[in-house]
């Protein structure tokens, strides 16, 4: 078996099992989740933070962080796909609330927002 493989397996079956939460059980995971990676000091450290946003189901709900660092003063990305390219988009305060959906059904920036070059990011939560 390859190590891509498993890596594969292995995505199906985590998507697979958080289908099964409830959505009010996502909720709570979620926002436990959020208190612990808000008191990470690298977390309270950071300044240009990337997070992704999240699917409208099975994944870890990060529109309650996205929130949370734009009010703490933090400077938000989050990406955005052209085919094979990935690319960081500062989000601005009511950014989410002006996003379309891609084809996965994800909130994403318009082509018209400027990337940025992923140097400038100092903590970077990614989903899996």
């Amino acid at each position: 078996m390859t190590t891509s493989l498993t890596k594969a397996q292995l995505r199906r079956h985590m998507q697979h099992t958080l289908s099964l939460l409830p959505p009010a059980q996502l909720l709570t995971e979620s926002t436990a989740v959020i208190h612990l990676v808000t008191s990470l000091p690298a977390y309270q450290r950071a300044q240009h933070l990337s997070i992704y946003i999240n699917t409208p189901t099975s994944e870890l709900q990060t529109t309650q962080l996205i929130r949370h660092a734009l009010k703490e003063g933090k400077r938000v990305y989050v990406p955005r796909c052209d085919g094979q390219i990935m690319q960081m988009v500062e989000l601005k305060d009511g950014g989410l609330e002006t996003m379309a959906r891609n084809k996965w059904g994800i909130l994403e920036p318009g082509k018209e927002e400027r990337a940025v070059e992923p140097n400038v990011l100092d903590f970077v939560l990614v989903p899996g």
